[in-house]
């Protein structure tokens, strides 16, 4: 793209990094650049530099917020009023806060999908553009310190790269970039935004083990992308380099049983993160289960399975016209009376899933294995299926760590985070469902850390089904122009996931036996199989190998 004469739109553009991209482009001849953010003061004062340096009227102000649509949108209507077109988003509000990771999740991730929707219809096929989504090293890497914002950049990642293969109904490129750790205001921050599971010391050896580097590196790093990075792209600025692109593994690629000794030798960033060293040999008898949307579908196959195997108990949480009572009552007509138990529970209200992990323990008096299974795959109630699917498994390991972590007097235990294929697959026709399993993949990988594990004696586990009819195989898509109402579902032409071969037993499998931070798919009639997902080092190695 030749930047001359363009216009561009910068969320988050007041300050640090989103200043710097604004700067750059402005320097590089863009016509005029807008800052959108949520500080007036920050704001006008970045104009008034950029308006100093490059002359009058080449920067504009929006005082807006990203996690309200209505001022998120004006911002593109004042810009095209102004300006008369847009051709460059750059997609970069965002903040590090895992005490207010609700809030964190809002701006970092619905913001910004909002953002991409918006640059989607006010670019238009017919002009084109270009979005840069801006995620993070933590994006593809995991990270002990700030777990949730790791899931929230693992899920920029996932849905941009899923919204660009519908680069031919929209005619604008989508393009990530991941950022290593830089100089700016957010990262000075970082400290006291870190989890408060962690002490100040670990958490800034761990943020030292990047190279630091300026907020104008990564501004060129930019420059160079939107000028010259195909569409779905994913690139990284680190240590003050320019921008490289890492190439990143589909789920067959990534098969332990394949690649487990090349990997092992190419990582060498989290040597112990695998635990290749410690056998896990954990009974399924006698222990007491916690299950979010164990009603029906996938989650009551868990269930009885669970049973079958010996299971003490198993606490069923799911919504109040689930039929919970009537699962609930045919596990216990198979098993026996008061094996299993429904505790009527909306996982995006924080009181009901705390209620349900606490008359969880009243009733059966511990709690060994938690299981966060409840989801939704509706792109159309995006916000919704964000709370679900991300925010409630979040709450869900929070509490399952309170309840079960040797650090507040529990035993230790399992936590099973259930993602998707699509946590590790692009997907054009659900982009933000991917957006979401990529989120799961993220922070499970990060709360199993090390540091997390050695403390809590909590094992974190991540499995990702195939595509089973009570997820999404029966819902009809919607969210793209191409697909109506009624139309055939391009994920019936997935494999499905046997009930109880592929993903029951392989839940029982993981559970016993799989190493903590490990990530396991289950699809078709195969038994289910880790996946070794590597390294930002050793994907920049196979984008540079041509792999």
């Amino acid at each position: 793209m030749d930047l001359q004469n363009k216009v561009a739109l910068v969320t988050g553009g007041a300050v640090g990094i989103g200043f710097a991209y604004a700067r750059e482009l402005l320097r590089n001849a863009v016509k005029h650049v807008v800052i959108l953010d949520v500080s007036p003061k920050a704001g006008e004062e970045a104009v008034e530099k950029l308006n100093a340096e490059f002359g009058d009227s080449k920067s504009f102000f929006i005082a807006g917020d990203v996690t309200k649509s209505a001022e998120f949108e004006d911002a593109f209507t004042k810009t095209l009023q102004k300006f008369g077109s847009l051709d460059i988003l750059i997609n970069n509000a965002g903040i590090v806060n895992e005490t207010a990771w609700a809030k964190m999740i809002d701006i970092n991730f619905n913001g910004l999908v909002h953002g991409t929707f918006l640059g989607l219809k006010y670019m238009g096929k017919d002009k084109g553009g270009v979005i840069v989504n801006i995620a993070s090293i933590y994006g593809l890497d995991p990270v002990a310190s700030f777990p949730v914002y790791d899931g929230t950049k693992h899920a920029v990642v996932g849905f941009s790269r899923s919204i660009a293969m519908s680069h031919e109904k929209t005619g604008v490129r989508v393009i990530v970039m991941c950022p290593g750790i830089t100089e700016t205001p957010l990262v000075a921050g970082a400290v006291d935004g870190a989890l408060k599971l962690l002490d100040v010391e670990t958490v800034v050896a761990e943020i030292k083990t990047y190279a630091f580097q300026k907020a104008d590196s990564v501004a060129e790093g930019m420059v160079q992308i939107i000028r010259n990075a195909p569409n779905g792209t994913v690139w990284v600025v680190e240590d003050g380099k320019p921008a490289y692109q890492v190439l990143i593994p589909d789920r067959f690629s990534m098969k332990a049983s394949a690649l487990l000794e090349q990997i092992s030798n190419l990582i060498p960033k989290y040597p112990v993160y695998y635990f290749r060293d410690i056998k896990f040999e954990m009974q399924i008898k006698g222990k007491n289960v916690l299950l979010t949307g164990g009603a029906k579908g996938l989650g009551f196959a868990y269930a009885k399975e669970l049973l079958r195997n010996g299971a003490a108990h198993v606490a069923i949480l799911d919504c109040e016209n689930s039929n919970g009572e009537g699962a609930s009552e045919r596990l216990n007509v198979e098993f026996g009376k008061g094996r299993a138990k429904f505790f009527a529970c909306d996982v995006t209200k924080p009181q009901e899933l705390e209620a349900g992990f606490r008359n969880t323990v009243e009733v059966f008096g511990s709690l060994d294995i938690v299981i966060n299974n409840a989801a939704l795959m509706d792109d159309d109630q995006w916000e919704l299926m964000i709370s679900v699917n991300v925010n409630a498994v979040i709450r869900g390991t929070l509490l399952g760590l309170q309840y079960m972590g040797k650090d507040k007097g529990g035993k230790g235990g399992v936590i099973v985070n259930v993602a998707s294929i699509f946590g590790v697959t692009p997907f054009p026709h659900c982009p933000i469902y991917v957006g979401t399993k990529h989120a799961v993949i993220g922070l499970s990988r990060s709360f199993a850390m090390p540091y997390h594990y050695e403390k809590t004696g909590v094992r974190i586990l991540t499995l990702c089904p195939g595509v089973a009819d009570d997820v999404g195989k029966n819902q009809e898509i919607t969210n793209l122009e191409e697909s109506t109402p009624g139309s055939i579902n391009p994920i019936n032409k997935l494999p499905s996931p046997k009930l109880e071969i592929s993903v029951a037993h392989g839940m029982m499998f993981i559970i016993r036996s799989a190493q903590n931070g490990s990530v396991w798919v289950a699809e078709g009639a195969e038994p289910v199989y880790e996946i070794l997902i590597p390294d930002c080092l050793t994907m920049k190695m196979a984008a540079k190998d041509g792999q």
